[in-house]
């Protein structure tokens, strides 16, 4: 087994998974050699970016927090965001209407002009 190849094949994996495969028999790996590095990277990648994206939610949740809570010992109002947009209304209302559909063939043609 060609650890360096395999190295190669685990790191391309974790950056871009479709095009991960390709090399692999060209540096000399069996199927089985890049189907596991591929797979390990892939699960790899995906690890890291769900379990980062949740300390950066939990981290930007509490930046949010300490922020209204200065501005509110200083005596400033805190502005509050609105969470439905028209464009959150105009979502709903597409899916409502026609389903998951129009997000999968239509959305970069329509979501563009938006």
């Amino acid at each position: 087994m060609n650890w360096g190849a395999f190295t190669s094949v685990f790191a391309i994996a974790t950056v871009k998974f479709m095009f991960s495969t390709f090399p692999g028999p060209h540096i000399g790996l069996l199927y089985y050699e890049t189907f596991i590095a591929a797979f390990l990277g892939g699960t790899v990648s995906s690890a890291f970016f769900y379990f980062g994206s949740d300390l950066l939610m939990e981290w930007s949740h509490k930046r949010k927090v300490e922020k209204e809570r200065l501005l509110h010992e200083q005596g400033i109002a805190v502005p509050h965001k609105k969470k439905f947009t028209k464009t959150n209304r105009l979502i709903i209302r597409l899916k409502m209407s026609f389903g998951i559909m129009v997000f999968v063939f239509g959305h970069r043609s329509f979501f563009q002009f938006l």
